[in-house]
């Protein structure tokens, strides 16, 4: 999934039930993978914009800031 953060990462700061509600769409009640992973996308794609100036990227060790 993601370079710098993963589907697990987010279920250890948010309930699972949290995520569902964010991603499900078409009633399934479970978390819609392919939202986390667009969502994922998105934000690590954000971060490398600011980052990429400075840094090799993608980083090696990812910083608990980024992770959250």
């Amino acid at each position: 999934m993601g370079a710098y953060i993963t589907k697990a990462d987010i279920l250890e700061q948010v309930p699972e039930v949290f995520l569902v509600q964010l991603t499900d769409d078409n009633g399934a009640e479970v978390v819609n993978d392919a939202r986390v992973a667009g969502a994922i996308a998105d934000a690590e794609g954000e971060v490398d914009g600011y980052l990429s100036a400075k840094y090799a990227l993608p980083l090696v060790t990812v910083p608990v800031a980024i992770k959250k």
